[in-house]
């Protein structure tokens, strides 16, 4: 595995073994059977109501895209792009957007580079343990909130939730791998 040391992460439950030679599996597709972008099941609740506009399905996406953060993250605080600019997040099956988020500018990365370059100094002067477990919380906060994120990522991209939940648990992976690489 590029950039990784030799030693293989260990398989995610439910992922096909990797192919020799090839790029780690990211994980089954629904449990349930469901057909890549097939959302039946994606909540609690009957999904044809939902699609009809109505439904608990509906309330309990909408939370959940309540919730999200819809600016840029630099420096340590939330704030709007230059200009406040926004763009839609659209739900492929109907085109309708499920939120605005941040259009981020050229200006906005150079702050967001500006502010990495900052605290870099920081982050390279604090113990490799602590910065281990820094990369550990951050595996176990992707974890706890697996289900909001596959949601999340089933509503933007029309995956069956289950292959968004095997995605979700492949990325925290890697902050657990690195998290124990830290001290190493």
């Amino acid at each position: 595995m590029t950039g990784l040391p030799d030693r293989e992460l260990p398989p995610i439950a439910g992922a096909a073994p990797p192919e020799p030679g090839g790029p780690p599996s990211r994980g089954a597709g629904d449990p349930a059977g469901a057909a890549p972008g097939d959302r039946a099941g994606a909540v609690e609740g009957d999904w044809a109501g939902a699609a009809a506009g109505g439904g608990a399905a509906r309330v309990a996406e909408q939370a959940v895209l309540d919730r999200l953060p819809s600016g840029l993250y630099i420096g340590g605080k939330w704030r709007p792009a230059t200009a406040n600019a926004t763009l839609p997040v659209e739900d492929p099956s109907t085109g309708e957007p499920l939120i605005e988020v941040a259009d981020a500018t050229p200006r906005d990365a150079l702050a967001a580079l500006a502010a990495a370059s900052d605290a870099q100094a920081s982050w390279a002067a604090t113990a490799p343990r602590e910065r281990g477990e820094i990369l550990r919380r951050a595996h176990e906060l992707l974890l706890a909130r697996v289900e909001d994120l596959a949601l999340v990522m089933t509503l933007e991209m029309g995956k069956a939730l289950g292959e968004s939940r095997a995605e979700i648990s492949y990325a925290a992976e890697f902050l657990r791998w690195f998290s124990e690489e830290a001290v190493r």
